[in-house]
Order: C-alpha cells, then sequence, then structure tokens
C-alpha cells in the first residue's frame, strides 16, 4: 500500500495465544485446538476502517508474545524467526458482516464483504500463517491482470 501511496493505519491490534479454529488448524496442518498464536487487526487509511484480519501463526515459528505488529507483518515475521514468506495459496468468497464484525468495521450489519483466506508457505512449503481477512466492499478495489500463457 506504502508503494501506491496509501498510509495504512492501524485502528485497533489484539495479539495472543488462541485455540486454532478447524480451519486454521487444517490450513497449518496441526491438530484442531492446538494453542497458537493469533493476531487479530482492524487496518485502513484516511480515517476508515477497511479490514479486519485474523492470522494464526504455526507453533513452529516460536513466536514470543513479544513482536511489534505495528510493522508490516512479513517483516515481522521474518526479523523475529528468521522464516520467509515464499508463497501463498489465495481464496476469495463473498460474506455479510455479522454484528460484531459491523461494528468493527463500522458498517451496518449485513453489509457485502470481501473475504480473502489466505494460506502462507516458506520455501520448504511448511505452512507458516493461516488468516482470514475480510475487506469492506464499498473502500476496497481488488484488480487482477491476468496474462494467458503462451505455449
Amino acid at each position: 500500500m506504502a508503494a501506491k501511496g496509501i498510509r495504512v493505519e492501524n485502528f485497533s491490534l489484539d495479539y495472543g495465544v488462541h485455540r486454532a479454529t478447524d480451519r486454521a488448524a487444517a490450513a497449518l496442518q496441526l491438530n484442531p485446538d492446538t494453542p497458537v498464536h493469533r493476531l487479530d487487526r482492524v487496518r485502513g487509511w484516511e480515517g476508515q476502517p477497511v479490514l479486519y484480519s485474523r492470522s494464526w501463526f504455526h507453533p513452529r515459528l516460536r513466536l514470543t508474545g513479544s513482536e511489534d505488529f505495528s510493522r508490516p507483518l512479513y517483516d515481522v515475521l521474518e526479523s523475529a524467526t528468521g522464516v520467509v514468506a515464499e508463497n501463498a495459496r489465495e481464496d476469495f468468497s463473498a460474506a455479510a458482516a455479522g454484528a460484531a464484525l459491523a461494528k468493527r468495521l463500522a458498517v451496518k450489519p449485513g453489509t457485502p464483504l470481501l473475504l480473502r483466506c489466505h494460506t502462507v508457505r516458506d520455501a520448504r512449503n511448511r505452512p507458516i500463517e493461516y488468516a482470514e481477512v475480510h475487506y469492506v466492499s464499498s473502500r476496497f478495489t481488488l484488480s487482477l491482470d491476468l496474462r494467458r500463457e503462451q505455449p
């Protein structure tokens, strides 16, 4: 976002150890209910919240709880753990804001949101992060450039 001239603001940040959800555990290849570090953030720009993200991190990273997640996420992970994010699988779908999420994002319940679920892997193709990110669709645009591969 900085490269596009957008100054991202953190509206809230909560970081602690929680049980992995079934989806997070599956993505991270862990047993369900495994305790993992989880990061919840509301971020945005121009004084408006744009996204709510919830990230679960694989225990192999050995996070301590003292990491400064006000900085760019993958810079923090690399400096704290030495692990580099190499690739990711992204899945996009539509979602509606429930009451709690609507309050966090300053929208009405039922507001359409873009949901991005992703699993990030290291150079050895091991999962390091699973995240669910809800975007306020009226405040965010997703653009893709596609190119046909030549045979």
